[in-house]
């Protein structure tokens, strides 16, 4: 189950929501399936067990990620297919439980075992299709939507996943007539989006005149000039180098990169650009899309920003929030420096998220680190505390790199390290910040921070 199909973003970025959710709007439109229907014939005992583990799924599906439900979901799951050998239910939803923990191998053979038992369990056909999606097996993935779709041509989650599974093999115009399936009778507004980027996409933008830039890992497009596309393709890639330097030894992809800067907001808003964004990266196609600011500084802090969500989604599918946002608001304000004829990028405070958790702080609002560190989707971005959540992730982000204590700073590395194994959220943590004196570490951030000044 694809919990969230590109990069979380926010604030300058855009937050692309998640499809598979069993509790998305959408399905809840679709008629109930058979498929997903408690066997009538169960025994007491093995009905009682398999309702109470089907529960549990639900209230771990509602929590995004929850650590402790996916846990107790699991174990209930497997002791209701212990008493319910003959089900598939059990091993659909702890297929998608395992896609959940990373666990892609053991998700496949699962869903593999409750597909024999069911050769005509739709929704299992497309969750084994999404692991192969996981696995970067795109194409392997294709037959089986096209499988689970010939049993329900308008199952809604199949139709999606295909469409998005097609875009990012740069099928733009087999993808867009698929999601235009999704899209009936309901408009989804995410897929609406979607379909506007791929029509763009396509047609390319409608400007007058369009000024390119080439470089090692970029090609720039903008309708500004010359030299402001030159600019914007010399700064990326410093800007890449400094991502290098936090996280060095990383493998470097065989691809180049888009980067579209249109000439104002209202242009960008005009071509799909999210009306609460002031830039985005589009994960499907591998591109940032920004404009030009008033302010040149600005402009710059959101390059560097999207550019790093961009970095990150070759090393990990699924970041967890505070790294993903807590890195990008720590190279977003980097600063561009030349000595000479020696260009770099210096590190500078994020003078916003500074201002909010030194006030976070001074009212005692901030979470303890390792319940940041393991929080959900839903979770960093509850409305009520979600500037305190960006705020406190770019300051601990920024204390361990430049707090000058590198044992923090190597953890920072060994964490990354430890995600790009495929260890999930909670086994991330254990094995590298759970073992420390966390405690010790709030204390220390917390007064590191405290004695930074705004200028």
């Amino acid at each position: 189950m694809h919990r969230c199909l590109g990069i979380v973003v926010a604030v300058l970025c855009f937050f692309q929501p998640c499809l598979g959710s069993a509790k998305e709007k959408d399905k809840e439109k679709e008629e109930p399936s058979a498929n997903l229907a408690i066997p009538a014939e169960l025994p007491g005992d093995a009905r009682k067990s398999l309702e109470e583990a089907v529960e549990a799924f639900k209230k771990a599906d509602e929590a995004k990620e929850g650590q402790n439900l996916i846990s107790k979901a699991l174990t209930k799951l497997k002791s209701a297919g212990q008493k319910a050998p003959k089900s598939p239910l059990p091993l659909y939803y702890l297929g998608i439980l395992y896609q959940w923990k990373k666990n892609y191998p053991e998700a496949k053979r699962v869903l593999e075992k409750a597909l024999k038992l069911n050769p005509t369990f739709h929704e299992a056909i497309v969750e084994l299709a999404d692991v192969h999606v996981w696995q970067k097996d795109l194409k392997g993935s294709l037959p089986l939507y096209d499988d689970a779709l010939k049993l329900q041509p308008t199952y809604r989650a199949g139709l999606e996943r295909k469409g998005i599974t097609l875009l990012r093999l740069g099928k733009l115009s087999e993808a867009k007539n698929t999601l235009l399936q999704a899209q009936k009778p309901d408009p989804n507004p995410f897929l609406t989006r979607t379909i506007l980027e791929i029509d763009v996409e396509m047609k390319g933008p409608d400007w007058l005149e369009t000024f390119t830039r080439e470089t090692e890992n970029y090609r720039v497009f903008t309708p500004v000039s010359q030299d402001f596309a030159n600019e914007i393709g010399a700064r990326a890639e410093l800007i890449r180098r400094a991502y290098n330097k936090i996280f060095p030894g990383v493998d470097k992809p065989d691809r180049k990169y888009p980067i579209w800067v249109y000439r104002d907001a209202e242009s960008y808003h005009r071509a799909g650009g999210p009306m609460a964004a002031g830039g985005h990266y589009a994960p499907h196609l591998r591109k940032l899309v920004l404009f030009k600011y008033p302010s040149k500084e600005t402009t710059f802090l959101v390059l560097n920003h999207e550019s790093f969500h961009n970095y990150l989604h070759d090393y990990l599918n699924l970041a967890p929030q505070w790294f993903n946002e807590g890195l990008g608001d720590y190279f977003g304000p980097y600063e561009y420096v030349r000595e000479g004829k020696r260009e770099f990028m210096v590190s500078r405070p994020n003078k916003g998220r500074l201002d909010n958790v030194q006030e976070a702080l001074r009212q005692k609002m901030c979470p303890p680190a390792s319940e940041l560190m393991l929080m959900s989707q839903q979770e960093m971005y509850r409305p009520s505390m979600a500037a305190i959540h960006y705020a406190q992730a770019w300051a601990m982000m920024y204390f361990m790199i430049e707090g000058k204590k590198p044992e923090y700073k190597n953890l920072l590395i060994n964490y990354f390290g430890a995600l790009r194994k495929g260890l999930d959220l909670d086994e991330a943590y254990k094995t590298t910040f759970g073992r420390i004196d966390m405690a010790k570490f709030d204390k220390e951030w917390k007064g590191f921070v405290m004695g930074l000044k705004r200028n």
